[in-house]
């Protein structure tokens, strides 16, 4: 269920989120993960009750609709470094930019890049889609500074086209 998959995805954090990079891959100010316009369903620290469960949960994360098929980016440059298909998550990646910072890419339809990877900042990484314990068709995006979860909003340049579903 819901949280066992949490569970399953936290543990799959901390597993990742010990590794860094060893290089420092934040030379310029992160970017928009999309093109286009996109609802924010979720935000970091929303209380969170999934359809049919009694349970709640504090997010530790951003999901955003968007259209089917819509491109997602790396929001800077850095190295994979993992990708695979996680219960709540669903099909993910996870970039590391070094210094501690990572960020996270979760409910993709597909995955164009592998672990080790090096990408740049607005290459595209993967398709948004509705795998895991997504919405509909979304984006659900994490982040971390050495080792602690942060609103992924906090390291976008801009937050340009985006709408709170409550606006």
């Amino acid at each position: 269920g819901s949280a066992s998959a949490r569970q399953e995805f936290i543990t799959r954090f901390h597993s990742v989120s010990d590794a860094d990079p060893g290089y420092l891959f934040l030379s310029e100010s992160f970017v928009a993960p999309f093109d286009g316009n996109g609802t924010d369903t979720v935000r970091f620290g929303d209380t969170v009750a999934p359809d049919g469960m009694t349970d709640t949960y504090t997010a530790w994360y951003t999901e955003l609709g968007v259209s089917a098929g819509t491109a997602v980016f790396a929001m800077n440059g850095g190295v994979i470094m993992d990708t695979g298909y996680d219960p709540f998550f669903g099909n993910y990646i996870v970039i590391g930019h070094g210094s501690g910072v990572q960020t996270w890419y979760g409910h993709l339809s597909s995955v164009s890049v592998r672990q080790g990877d090096v990408v740049s900042r607005g290459e595209m990484i993967g398709i948004a889609g509705n795998t895991g314990f997504a919405s509909g068709n979304s984006l659900v995006l994490a982040a971390s500074v050495c080792g602690r979860l942060v609103a992924p909003e906090l390291l976008l340049e801009q937050v340009k086209s985006i709408t709170h579903k409550n606006s």
